[in-house]
């Protein structure tokens, strides 16, 4: 993962921790932490301030595609292959004994619960935390809002012709 200085074009930092090419990617600036993955069965939590890791989540048999971080809450949402998407308490590390580098067991103290979206894969995923609603999109072209609560079903959106490589919630778009 590359941090820029925009203006200049310039490499600020170059994180390092993931073993292959970064998928997913979400940065919360206001707080100035980031949330990454790569094809390897875990995800990565950075201080961008610091411009460290923080801590590394196994998730076995879930290769996170998409991601979401709600860091006032602590949770992050991750979207796989498995067609599951599954919530984290990231603020429960905080009490393990876990090293920041050391992932060994760091997804049994973090793992909450998951959703099963019925997707052969879900590749993209978008939450707005306030609302407590979860959009995804899948390999098999399936576009579908859940409640984030109680896992259920609320809305089945369209088939859409090709597969979709992102969504987003209307927050991104709420009108002043």
């Amino acid at each position: 993962v590359h941090l820029y200085d925009l203006r200049s074009s310039k490499l600020v930092q170059r994180f390092e921790g993931h073993n292959g090419n970064c998928v997913a990617l979400e940065v919360d600036w206001q707080h100035m932490v980031a949330a990454s993955s790569a094809a390897e069965y875990r995800f990565i939590l950075w201080d961008l301030e610091e411009r460290k890791l923080i801590q590394r989540y196994d998730s076995p048999g879930h290769n996170v595609n998409c991601l979401s971080l709600n860091t006032e809450e602590g949770t992050l949402a991750t979207g796989s292959d498995d067609g599951l998407v599954k919530l984290w308490n990231l603020a429960a590390d905080e009490a393990s004994d876990c090293d920041s580098r050391d992932s060994r067991d760091s997804w049994q103290n973090a793992w909450e619960r998951s959703i099963d979206c019925k997707h052969h894969m879900t590749l993209a995923m978008d939450v707005d935390w306030s609302r407590k609603k979860l959009v995804t999109a899948s390999w098999d072209y399936n576009v579908d809002m859940w409640d984030l609560q109680t896992g259920d079903h609320l809305h089945h959106f369209f088939k859409p012709r090709r597969c979709m490589t992102q969504v987003r919630t209307k927050k991104a778009c709420d009108a002043p």
